[in-house]
């Protein structure tokens, strides 16, 4: 058995001894286990040889600087992790006690052995809340550069809210500051409004602008024309990623008669918002997406297949694509200049279509080819012409699904036989028969199930509320009835099921039961749907339910 520190006296190896002859391969190994476990900060403690195990192999740090008051003198060496390549600097407080921001951000890194700052490749400052007042200034930027002069990766997309200055004089600075990290090839910002000159930094392949708005000044929230032309000039930027952007344009600061328009490759003037940049996007820009930031609101992704766009938009209401159509991807020529474009459309809602959104939805269909790579849900204000219209842009639908339908509180799914979109068709699949589809929904009504994540008391009263399906001639006709006709149908149908079942004495607690239930009826339905009840012979009733 070994011991921990035992002793050559006692003629027998320690820990410390195996340790040092273990292989490269065998120590990463042991220390992945421990970082997989999330023991090796307790592991390092146990004595010199394991720590020195931990720290040799450690590839990424979590640095607090504020947690070091006396400054240079009582933080650690970087050289202690010889194979340390990313460091997070974690900033969270928002008093200047620790020191200034601008020192926080620099201090682990001054006086560090040259050969250490040489190895660090990526660095993020992270800050979990804004420092008051604080600003960041672009010689510290020239600083860190010259500090880490081989950095592949930079996050700053934490320091919203005017951390970053953006005169144009500062913008000119931080710039050139980051142009010093020649290997720079990813890069992270807050907002979007530190994009004009982005240029400079020739070097990036990944652009990623992160940020929120902060404050009553909005202008970082809009993509400017300077902004569009500085992106469109990165000629190695293969992965854009904007989120917080509002998508329509806003005129640059101080543009007039008299200001200098910014221009794009071949002279054309350069415009802002989601459409200027569609139609300069930087050449070899292979990923694009732009998004609110809400994990459940509108986004928009662009990619390139074989040398063909294909355009995803992602949790919109038909309203909100027929607005994109019209403002972005119907005038962005560029998308289907030539062969048509691809457009995939996942979880979207549609309501009430107006008539210009359905002319624009038409526009779109004659431009692109559209698909819909998830189920297309209907609410309960479409009727049979919205739901024509919807289908009739797109070329494959995998499911439908209509909300309210047979009735509130209720969902009917179709899915399509063939399995969805991975087979395209000339055209959509026609709908079946509102006849037909009232029929689907009353027989999966039957036979439904709560779903396995509704609270106890819902699932209860799904499985005990009174339903009364209606199937044949005469259900066609119930569905044309009003409140009080359906009140006199319901009360017919009680006596003749009680008669039958006394006349066969089959008169159960049951039945009992439903006698002394209220009056009071629910029948699903607008217009449309009862005109579907008609052809189909069926309808859906709710007894006693309280719910009129």
């Amino acid at each position: 058995m070994l011991g921990i520190g035992a002793g050559p006296e006692r003629g027998r190896p320690d820990l410390n001894d195996v340790l040092r002859e273990l292989s490269v391969p065998a120590a990463q190994a042991i220390f992945g286990c421990f970082h997989l476990n999330s023991t090796y900060r307790r592991v390092r403690l146990a004595c010199r040889a394991l720590r020195d195990l931990v720290d040799t192999n450690i590839a990424s740090l979590r640095v607090n600087p504020a947690k070091h008051p006396s400054g240079l003198k009582g933080r650690p060496s970087l050289s202690r992790w010889p194979h340390l390549r990313e460091i997070t600097l974690c900033l969270d407080g928002d008093t200047d006690s620790e020191g200034t921001l601008s020192s926080l951000v620099v201090l682990p890194f001054v006086g560090q052995p040259a050969a250490t700052g040489d190895k660090i490749s990526s660095l993020e400052v992270h800050m979990d809340e804004p420092y008051k007042e604080a600003s960041l200034p672009p010689p510290v930027i020239m600083q860190l550069a010259l500090l880490l002069p081989n950095l592949r990766k930079l996050d700053l997309a934490t320091l919203s809210g005017g951390i970053l200055p953006t005169a144009e004089v500062d913008l000119s600075l931080f710039h050139g500051a980051l142009s010093m990290l020649r290997s720079l090839e990813v890069l992270r910002l807050p907002t979007s409004d530190v994009l004009p000159g982005i240029e400079a930094v020739s070097s990036l392949k990944e652009l990623y602008v992160l940020g929120w708005h902060e404050g009553e000044d909005n202008s970082d929230c809009y993509l400017t024309a300077k902004a569009v032309a500085s992106l469109h000039q990165l000629s190695k930027l293969t992965k854009l990623i904007i989120i917080g952007s509002e998508f329509d344009p806003i005129e640059d600061e101080g543009e007039g008669e008299d200001a200098d328009v910014p221009v794009i490759k071949g002279g054309a003037p350069a415009s802002g918002g989601l459409l200027g940049l569609l139609c300069a996007l930087p050449p070899a820009v292979g990923g694009f997406f732009w998004g609110t930031g809400e994990a459940d609101d509108i986004s928009v992704a662009l990619k390139k297949v074989d040398g063909r766009c294909v355009m995803s938009v992602h949790f919109c209401t038909a309203e909100q694509l027929a607005d994109l159509a019209t403002t972005v991807l119907l005038p962005c020529r560029t998308l289907w200049a030539g062969e048509r474009c691809k457009l995939r459309l996942e979880h979207v809602s549609v309501a009430l279509v107006e008539e210009h959104e359905a002319e624009a939805l038409r526009a779109l269909a004659q431009q692109y080819d559209i698909a819909m790579e998830t189920e297309l849900t209907f609410d309960h204000s479409c009727d049979l012409e919205d739901v024509q219209t919807m289908l009739s842009m797109l070329r494959t639908v995998p499911d439908l699904a209509f909300c309210g339908f047979p009735s509130e509180g209720h969902a009917v799914h179709i899915s399509r036989p063939d399995g969805g979109p991975q087979q395209e068709e000339p055209a959509a699949r026609p709908l079946p028969a509102p006849g037909a589809l009232l029929v689907l929904a009353l027989d999966r009504l039957a036979g439904r199930e709560p779903p396995p994540d509704l609270e106890e008391p819902f699932r209860t009263w799904m499985k005990k509320a009174p339903k009364l399906l209606a199937r044949g001639p005469a259900a066609s006709e119930v569905s044309q009835l009003d409140r009080a006709g359906l009140e006199a149908w319901a009360m017919q149908m009680e006596r003749r099921a009680e008669a039958a079942a006394l006349a066969g004495g089959r008169l159960g607690p049951g039945l009992r039961r439903r006698r002394q239930l209220g009056r009071q009826i629910r029948i699903g339905g607008g217009q449309q749907r009862h005109k579907g009840a008609a052809e189909a012979g069926g309808g859906h009733v709710e007894l006693g339910t309280g719910r009129a």
